[in-house]
């Protein structure tokens, strides 16, 4: 035999199962019907506005990026210890100098000081 609380609790779940899908199916009608209208307004009277290049990142959009920033971006002591290194020493040699300069928890590997060093301070290639 069946419980009867159970098959009431399935019955009140279904029903409102129907009830979400045909709103969603609604609300995909109306979108459907308005994409219909402008692709049929677009076709007739042409495009208005040319496609452009996206707008370059302002420094707003620059310094709030999600995620973690770059240790040398977020210490200004340790960038500079790196970047008065950067004429003078081999990134292996900047390093180690880090290491022996700084706690475990600021150091940074080669890795790092390479990208550091190919984003803000790689001279330009000249064109051929």
């Amino acid at each position: 035999m069946t419980d009867p609380d159970h098959t009431a609790g399935l019955r009140d779940f279904l029903y409102r199962a129907q009830a979400a899908n045909r709103a969603a199916q609604a609300s995909l009608a109306v979108l459907d019907s308005t994409l219909e209208k402008a692709l049929e307004r677009g076709l007739k009277e042409g495009l208005q506005y040319a496609l452009k290049d996206a707008p370059p990142i302002s420094d707003h959009r620059r310094n709030h990026r999600p995620g973690r920033q770059a240790r040398l971006a977020a210490d200004p002591e340790l960038r500079a210890f790196v970047e008065a290194r950067f004429g003078s020493m081999t990134f292996d040699q900047i390093t180690a100098a880090v290491a022996e300069a700084f706690a475990s928890e600021r150091q940074v590997r080669r890795s790092a000081i390479h990208s550091w060093w190919t984003l803000y301070h790689k001279p330009a290639r000249k064109p051929r």
